[in-house]
């Protein structure tokens, strides 16, 4: 079966999408295509839980439209590129990601253009020294110098050689702790 939601006029929004996700469970949908709707962060990251949880059990649904579900399951199966690039993430689909990460094999991970606020960036500074990732794009996202100065501080240790921070809303204590990093990683080349 095909659950398909055609135009931007289907004000479904996240208490939909969450109405959605508790009713995954119990369906035969194999395809859900929300390509044409407004779906924000919480409601994404319900629909990717049901969709993870319904993979564990053996049932393979695919949904259109946003590239968060597809790239978890890319995680969890050892994929070492990730591109969640202008996917609308915000903060709960960044920890949901950052606690993917730790032992996985991403070593590439695209997370520019999103929504992502210095909550969500802390969440992946915690993990990043637990993770092989080399490259690192969160430019253009929604993060100031309270995140600028978690991925400063993870920064020494982790295996990342290319940081993107453009577009964002770091100021001099951000940037001063990232500069730290940047001295004192001496054979890390980053």
């Amino acid at each position: 079966r095909r659950v398909l939601f055609r135009s931007s006029e289907d004000e479904i929004g996240d208490a939909g999408a969450m109405a959605i996700a508790r009713m995954l469970p119990g369906s035969t949908v194999e395809v859900l295509d929300i390509s044409k709707i407004a779906i924000q962060d919480r409601g994404t990251a319900a629909l990717t839980d049901a969709v993870l949880n319904l993979s564990q059990r053996g049932h393979s649904i695919t949904i259109k439209g946003k590239k968060l579900p597809g790239a978890l399951l890319k995680i969890k199966e050892g994929e070492k590129y990730i591109d969640v690039s202008s996917d609308g993430l915000g903060d709960a689909c960044a920890k949901m990601i950052a606690e993917l990460l730790p032992g996985s094999s991403v070593e590439d991970i695209d997370l520019c253009e999103n929504v992502i606020t210095d909550a969500g960036i802390v969440e992946i500074a915690k993990v990043l020294k637990d993770t092989c990732i080399k490259i690192l794009n969160l430019g253009s996202n929604a993060f100031g110098d309270e995140g600028a100065i978690a991925l400063g501080s993870a920064l020494l240790g982790s295996s990342v050689e290319a940081l993107d921070l453009c577009n964002n809303d770091i100021r001099d204590e951000g940037m001063a702790e990232i500069a730290k990093a940047l001295r004192d990683s001496k054979g890390q080349q980053l």
